[in-house]
Formats: C-alpha cells, structure tokens, sequence
C-alpha cells in the first residue's frame, strides 16, 4: 500500500492511515519512511510501482502537487489499485475542473472515491473502517 498526499492537504490522516494499517500487520509506504541520504524521487517511484495498491488522500489542493501527480501517474502505470480518498471539502466542481487541467490523470477521475464529508475523528474513522474492509480487514 502506497499512501500518496499533498502535506498541507492532508497530513493528519496520512498519519492516522499509515498507523491504522500497521496495527494490521500491514506495511504501508509514506514519504516520511524516505531516509535520508537516499534519493527520494527515485524511491517514490519505485514503492509506488513496487506495490499493488495507491491510496491517495484528495484535499481542495492536492492535485495542485506535481509530486502527487507524478505519483497517480506511475501508479496508472503499474497498474495498482488506485483508491481515493475525498476529505477536507474536495466535491466533484473541483474534481471538474482538476479534470480539465490535467487530462493525463485520465483514469485516476473515474475512480470511485471514498467521501470524508467531515473534518472530525468519526467521519475518519468512517473512511477507515470502509478502507479497511475494503482490504479485507473486517473491524
């Protein structure tokens, strides 16, 4: 599982997703676990081809990110099993007009997304709980 976000979007429940797994037994990949010395780009792009499965977290500024872009774009690529998530008030007008900026993400628009209609403990653990069955991890 790669967990692909924009930091000012979305680093909380970055945080909140990459524990929540680990206490899964799962072994996610967050931009945090990049040592340093190591040549992060590089890296980025191999976790994310390396793996099955890309979450991406959608704030109202998130596609703005090159990096997050490049990231659905390899994902696309790999052919991984892209699910995002829609939280901090991100809708479908936005979404819209993402689509029309950046037409190469082509697929990654047509990706049934997780909602997060609230910025609070429940409405994520909503989220978590649907991701988390939707990997087979029953609560």
């Amino acid at each position: 599982i790669f967990i692909s976000y924009r930091r000012s979007d979305s680093s909380a429940l970055a945080l909140l997703l990459l524990a929540r797994f680990r206490m899964r037994g799962q072994d996610p990949f967050l931009d945090m676990n990049i040592e340093p010395g190591n040549d992060w780009r590089a890296q980025l792009e191999n976790e994310v081809k390396a793996r099955e499965n890309f979450i991406c977290l959608i704030g109202p500024t998130t596609l703005e990110s090159e990096y997050v872009r490049q990231e659905i774009g390899w994902a696309i690529e790999a052919h991984a099993r892209i699910i995002p998530i829609w939280h901090n008030g991100f809708n479908d007008a936005q979404l819209a007009e993402f689509q029309a900026r950046f037409p190469a993400l082509g697929e990654f628009y047509n990706k049934q997304a997780i909602r997060v209609e609230q910025e609070n403990a429940l409405a994520y653990e909503g989220a978590i709980i649907q991701l988390l069955n939707r990997f087979g991890m029953m609560i």
